[in-house]
């Protein structure tokens, strides 16, 4: 499928999307040991959380340290 990295700038955030037979995910990973935000584009508050690594998933462009997100948008 197709990839896209997103805020490539972001020295903290690996965030991209895939595209596959007409669905596309948005992949968040923070690396670092502190919260941080990253600039998606999407409204994430609109997006399917499919995979998180903390009880609740952020959905506001705020990781926490080490969040890992997955959405489905």
């Amino acid at each position: 499928g197709k990839y896209t990295l997103v805020d490539k700038d972001n020295p903290v955030v690996f965030a991209y999307t895939r595209e596959w037979k007409g669905k596309k995910w948005l992949v968040l990973l923070n690396f670092k040991d502190k919260a941080t935000t990253v600039k998606t584009g999407f409204d994430l508050s609109k997006a399917h959380v499919m995979i998180h690594n903390y009880p609740t998933a952020s959905v506001d462009g705020t990781l926490k340290p080490y969040e890992a997100v997955i959405f489905e948008l």
